[in-house]
């Protein structure tokens, strides 16, 4: 079933460091949702209302190192808001940007269904229909609240 925010497939970014092994990216009519990974684990979800070009994410941009599991990634909006988060590959994080371009790290939301949802994603992305991406993208933003 085609979602109803007509997607598009953007492509997958390799070695963005910081725990990251890559991202997944899925454009939207109005906005994207960009899912690291490491392993078969999500490390974080950006849900954004804002289009691609308009927000400077992690996987966007170079990327610190990290050293013990643990790494410092910024997003940002320019002219607007910046934000810098830390990833664990145990606890991944879900950031949201609005139409307005202010960033929140989203803390209420059944954590284990978005978990097994971005699992989904990571495991089919490269195989997927772009009809199953875009109600997968569908299903996330649903499942939080977006």
């Amino acid at each position: 079933m085609l979602s109803l925010m007509g997607m598009v497939i953007i492509g997958m970014l390799i070695g963005c460091g910081g725990g990251v092994d890559g991202s997944y990216v899925i454009t939207e009519e109005q906005g994207f949702l960009e899912v690291a990974y490491s392993g078969n684990q999500p490390v974080y979800l950006i849900i954004s209302d804002l289009p691609q070009t308009e927000v400077s994410t992690p996987a966007g941009s170079s990327v610190l190192g990290m050293a013990s599991g643990t790494s410092s990634l910024t997003i940002s909006v320019e002219g607007n808001d910046s934000l810098s988060f830390k990833t664990t590959t145990t606890d991944f994080k879900v950031l949201t940007v609005d139409s307005e371009g202010h960033i929140n790290i989203l803390t209420e939301y059944d954590k284990e269904p978005v978990k097994q949802k971005l699992v989904t994603v990571i495991n089919n992305y490269n195989t997927a229909p772009a009809e199953d991406l875009g109600d997968y993208a569908t299903d996330i933003r649903r499942l939080t609240g977006r």
